[in-house]
């Protein structure tokens, strides 16, 4: 017999979808940070976000989809960065680094917010 989290007294388990499957999108242009690069603390650039992994049922992005490497799509890896490792803006991305405490706010606005049908991936 399944149990649900929230059953086991464990609370929501969220359900993560990515943004551009959604029918979601950025509160502003500002928020937008994809395709913008990924650093490491030490000025290194590590990839650039793809995309972001959303909890729409909160309306909140937790993690960003990383691309690094490979040649026109080809041979990339991709991997994923929770919002609360990106440490602060810097020009053409951000940074990321160690994990901040729990609870400390990311530095960029994780709302999301439905699209409408001519909003969608235009600005």
């Amino acid at each position: 017999m399944a149990h649900h989290a929230e059953e086991s007294g464990l609370g929501r388990v969220p359900v993560l979808v990515k943004m551009s499957d959604s029918g979601f999108g950025v509160k502003s242009r500002e928020a937008d940070i994809r395709r913008l690069g990924v650093f490491n603390q030490d000025g290194d650039q590590i990839g650039s976000v793809e995309d972001f992994y959303v909890d729409t049922q909160e309306r909140e992005v937790r993690f960003l989809e990383v691309g690094a490497g490979g040649f026109l799509g080809l041979g990339e890896k991709r991997f994923l960065v929770p919002v609360e490792a990106v440490t602060s803006f810097r020009e053409g991305g951000v940074t990321v680094g160690e994990s901040r405490e729990k609870g400390s706010e990311s530095p960029f606005d994780t709302k999301i917010v439905p699209l409408v049908a001519n909003e969608r991936g235009e600005y």
